[in-house]
C-alpha cells in the first residue's frame, strides 16, 4: 500500500531542549568531574557514559505526505565498581531526560556508590521461588522482550505471540496477565522526563496512544500499512526502520506501563518476609516459549536478600527462568513513580515502567560467591 497518503499533520509533541542541543564535549566533561571524584573518594572505580543527542526525522513523498520531528535526548549511566575487572561488587545509576541539565547526576552517582558498598561479600543462595522486587531498570528489560515477541502483527499472525489464538485467531479480549497490568504504546507525550520517540513511523503514519494490555486483558495489535491492509484494519504507526541497515520491523517505540499505589520501592520491600531485591538484569532470552512469554536471564549490578521487610545482605548473581506474564499475574504492588529507560532497538525510544513486586518468581540457578 505504500506510504501514508496526504492528510492531517501528525501530532508534534515538544521534545526539544536547547541546553542539550548546545552541549559541548567540554561542558559534559565539566559535569562529569564531580561524578568521578565522588566514586574515587569512595575507593571505587567509575565507568559509564554521558550522552547528549539531537535527532531530526522527516518523511516526504510525491503524494503529499509530509512529516518532520526534531528532538533532544540526554542520558547518563554510571557504574561504581569494587574492582576494575569482573568479580567484584557493582552499583548502577542511570537516567534519561530531554534536557541535559535536568539529569540527576549526583543522585544517581550516590545510588551507584551505595549499591556497590551493599553488594560486597555476597552470600550463596539456593535456587527456588522467591518473592521479588524489581527496580524499573530490571523490569524494563523484560518488558522490552515482551514487546518483541507479543505486540507486532507478524508475531501474532505466525502463532508465536502470547496474543496468538488457535487456528489463526487472536486472544484480543482475553485475559493474558494480572489485572494490575496496563501497557500502552504512546509516542505523543510532551513530558520531558517520560516522553520520547518519533510521533510517526517510517511510512509516515502518525503514532497515537494505543492500549495494548488493559488491566490484564489483551486489547490491541501493532500494524504497519502492509499488515493492516491484510487484516482490513488501520495502521498504528508501528513500522520501524532497521537500526543496523537491515529490514525494518513492526513494534512499539514508546511503551508505558501504568504505575500502582506504592509510595516508594521501600514500601514494596516492606511487604516481603523473605525474598530478593533485583536492581538490573542482563543476558535475557525471551525466545524459550514465546506463547507463555517464558524468559531466562541473570541478575546484575545488585541482587540482595530481603528478610522481614528489609534488605539483609548481598546475594551472588542468580539465574531466573519463568513466564513473565504469569509473574505479572502474581504482582501485588507497583510504585506510583515511573522511570524512563532507553531502548536499544528503537533510536530515541524508551520504556516507562514502575518498580514492581511479584510473588514466587522462579530462580533456577543457584548463586555463587564472586571470585576475585
Amino acid at each position: 500500500p505504500g506510504f501514508e497518503p496526504a492528510g492531517e499533520a501528525a501530532a508534534r509533541p515538544s521534545r526539544f531542549a536547547r541546553d542539550t542541543d548546545a552541549a559541548s564535549p567540554e561542558a559534559r566533561t565539566a559535569m562529569l568531574a564531580p561524578v568521578l571524584e565522588r566514586v574515587r573518594a569512595a575507593g571505587l572505580v567509575a565507568a559509564g557514559m554521558l550522552e547528549s543527542a539531537r535527532g531530526a526525522v522527516a518523511v516526504a513523498t510525491t503524494e503529499g505526505c509530509a512529516r518532520s520531528h526534531d528532538d533532544t535526548v540526554a542520558s547518563f549511566r554510571v557504574w561504581a565498581l569494587e574492582t576494575p575487572g569482573a568479580g567484584g561488587a557493582a552499583g548502577y545509576g542511570g537516567a534519561m531526560h530531554q534536557s541535559l541539565a535536568a539529569l540527576p547526576l549526583e543522585r544517581e552517582t550516590e545510588r551507584a556508590v551505595r549499591m556497590c558498598a551493599l553488594g560486597k561479600d555476597p552470600i550463596e543462595l539456593e535456587a527456588g521461588r522467591y518473592d521479588v522486587v524489581m527496580e524499573p531498570a530490571a523490569l524494563a528489560e523484560l518488558v522490552e522482550w515482551l514487546s518483541a515477541i507479543t505486540f507486532g502483527a507478524p508475531e501474532v499472525e505466525q502463532g508465536g505471540s502470547p496474543f496468538s489464538g488457535r487456528e489463526g485467531a487472536t486472544k484480543l479480549g482475553e485475559r493474558v496477565t494480572g489485572e494490575r497490568v496496563t501497557l500502552r504504546e504512546d509516542a505523543t507525550l510532551s513530558d520531558p522526563a517520560l516522553g520520547f520517540g518519533v510521533p510517526f513511523d517510517r511510512e509516515g503514519t502518525a503514532r497515537r496512544s494505543i492500549t495494548l494490555v488493559d488491566r490484564g486483558v489483551a486489547r490491541s495489535i501493532l500494524y504497519d500499512r502492509t499488515y493492516a491492509a491484510r487484516a482490513h484494519t488501520a495502521a498504528t504507526g508501528s513500522s520501524q526502520l532497521g537500526e543496523t541497515g537491515g529490514a525494518g520491523a513492526i513494534g512499539a517505540s514508546s511503551l508505558h506501563m501504568d504505575g500502582g499505589d506504592a509510595a516508594s520501592v521501600d514500601e514494596l520491600v516492606g511487604g516481603i518476609e523473605r525474598g530478593l531485591y533485583v536492581c538490573r538484569l542482563h543476558y535475557v532470552n525471551g525466545f524459550l516459549e514465546t506463547p507463555r512469554a517464558v524468559m531466562t536471564g541473570l541478575t546484575r549490578d545488585g541482587c540482595f536478600l530481603v528478610e522481614h521487610g528489609k534488605i539483609a545482605r548481598a546475594v551472588g548473581n542468580m539465574r531466573f527462568t519463568d513466564s513473565f506474564l504469569e509473574g505479572l499475574a502474581r504482582c501485588d504492588g507497583m510504585t506510583r513513580e515511573r522511570t524512563a529507560i532507553p531502548t536499544w532497538w528503537s533510536a530515541g525510544g524508551s520504556i516507562v515502567v514502575p518498580a514492581v513486586r511479584m510473588r514466587a518468581f522462579a530462580f533456577n540457578g543457584r548463586s555463587q560467591r564472586a571470585v576475585a
